[in-house]
């Protein structure tokens, strides 16, 4: 009796718990196939954003164009050596030599030791006449023009006591168209040969002032340095 009663007791409880579950079935209770509720939450995210277009590339910048070389700068012109200034010509034996007679731009050069004794008078700038052109490079002279030197210009010189004297190893030529009283003594100066060549001609030097009268070349009457005329008396 004691069973029974007790199996209807649980019998009737069972029921209320049904009845007051609200008539839930074994799968709500259970879980059933373990799905607690409807599918996945949210699907996976898509991308969040395409992916971005490469960026253009910048173009190049143009070459700078090369700067121009600077022009190069003139060579200034060469002064050269200058005939008034001796030192520009150090070397022993040397002399400035120009053109004509310029005050610069010469080129230093030998003094001629060659002494060719062919007349040919030239004129130099230092308005000494010389016996030629070569004579006067000897001399360390340049020159201004052919033939003697004018008598207006030429360099002058006497050779009564304290008269000019010409420059170093120049001679005074004293040559007068005629001799005559008083005898003179100025002439102009001259450059000859170390070595006066014989003259097909010889000139008498004037008698009085020291001439003596001896018949001499051309040359030698100038070395003499007294008066001749090569217009009055000449030599046979």
């Amino acid at each position: 009796m004691k069973s029974a009663a007790l199996v209807g007791s649980w019998a009737a409880t069972l029921g209320c718990v049904v009845a007051a579950c609200g008539g839930a079935n074994n799968s709500d209770l259970f879980g059933g196939d373990g799905t607690t509720s409807g599918g996945t939450s949210s699907g996976a995210s898509g991308t969040s954003s395409g992916t971005s277009g490469t960026s253009g590339t910048s173009g190049t910048s143009g070459t700078s164009g090369t700067s121009g070389t600077s022009g190069t700068s003139g060579t200034s012109g060469n002064p050269g050596c200058r005939p008034a200034v001796p030192s520009d010509c150090p070397a022993a034996g040397t002399y400035c030599k120009v053109v004509g007679c310029a005050a610069n731009g010469g080129v230093c050069v030998p003094k001629a030791t060659n002494q060719p004794t062919v007349l040919v008078p030239q004129c130099g700038c230092d308005n000494v006449t010389y016996w030629n052109e070569t004579i006067a490079g000897s001399f360390g002279a340049n020159v201004k023009s052919a033939g003697a030197c004018p008598t207006a210009t030429a360099a002058p010189c006497k050779t009564s006591a304290g008269g000019t004297t010409c420059a170093e190893g120049r001679d005074c030529n004293i040559d007068v168209q005629q001799c005559g009283l008083p005898v003179a003594t100025a002439g102009v100066c001259w450059g000859l040969p170390k070595n006066c060549p014989a003259g097909a001609v010889n000139y008498r030097s004037c008698p009085g002032g020291g001439g003596g009268g001896q018949c001499l070349s051309y040359c030698e009457a100038v070395r003499n340095e007294r008066a001749f005329s090569k217009g009055a008396v000449i030599c046979p």
